[in-house]
């Protein structure tokens, strides 16, 4: 595996440990995470009627948000895949901005530990408090 190589597997395997983290990661009630798993456990509910959906649209933080829980809840995906995928995504461009930058910056190739050490700079708490807005 050359140099290259090892730098797209720790640009897609750096993310999918943090992803891992996020996803297992016991939620503090107080942060906003808990009032995204309240919405999707009423979204997962068999009785709900459209009333009570709209309803839940219309006091839910935003529509995006609402609308992507409802379809998750409605296929029975669970929510850790979205938490997960998100994660995922977001943790990658991150790293992926950071890769592009050095490269324009200084003319080359950062180095491995310089993923990590960018990585570090990202607080799951973070996450975890805005994990509700990270889609939009």
């Amino acid at each position: 595996m050359n140099a290259k190589e090892k730098q797209w597997a720790v640009l897609i395997l750096l993310p999918m440990m943090y992803a891992i983290t996020v996803t297992v990661y016991p939620f503090p009630p107080d942060f906003d995470i808990s009032r995204f798993l309240s919405f999707y456990s009423e979204f997962s509910r068999p009785d709900l009627t459209w009333d009570k959906t709209v309803g839940l649209l219309k006091i839910s933080p935003d529509i995006i948000s609402g609308l992507l829980e409802l379809s998750l809840a409605k296929m029975g995906i669970p929510v850790q895949f979205f938490f997960f995928s998100v994660t995922w995504l977001t943790i990658f461009l991150f790293l992926l901005v950071f890769r592009l930058l050095h490269v324009h910056c200084r003319k080359k190739e950062p180095e491995m530990w310089m993923f990590v050490f960018v990585l570090m700079s990202v607080s799951v708490y973070a996450v975890l408090s805005g994990i509700r807005n990270i889609h939009a």
